[in-house]
């Protein structure tokens, strides 16, 4: 592998990571906009809580099922209706059960720090 190719894998793992810090970033907006208002519906906080951990629990169960669903595909020709025509990778590996509950447990524990952080300045008030 060349330097300038290492760069380029490190430049796209960046860009993604980007992508994953951004798209947390306009959930935890999201969660703190409802939460806005919840507080003006006079809500109470333990219900609140509740709704910003269920919301965190099913984006991480929509996230891990995308996660194992993952079969190693992707498109080689499409036409105007889509995908025509598919091909696999043949060094994928899919992901376990046992992997799946760890980026479950990753993804998670990520959203609800990051919401607690976010909603918490809302409620102490």
């Amino acid at each position: 592998m060349s330097a300038l190719s290492a760069i380029g894998i490190g430049a796209f793992g960046g860009i993604g990571f980007m992508i994953k810090v951004g798209a947390l970033y306009f959930f935890t907006e999201y969660l703190r906009d409802k939460t806005k208002e919840k507080l003006n519906n006079n809500e109470s906080k333990k219900w609140i809580w509740t709704s910003c951990f269920l919301h965190c629990l099913a984006l991480s169960f929509v996230l891990s099922c995308i996660y194992l669903a993952n079969d190693g595909s992707y498109c080689v020709s499409e036409d105007m209706y889509g995908c025509s025509e598919q091909d696999y990778d043949p060094n994928f590996k899919p992901a376990t059960g046992i992997q799946t509950l760890k980026y479950f447990g990753a993804v998670l524990s990520a959203t609800v720090i990051a919401v607690y952080f976010r909603v918490k300045s809302m409620l102490s008030e």
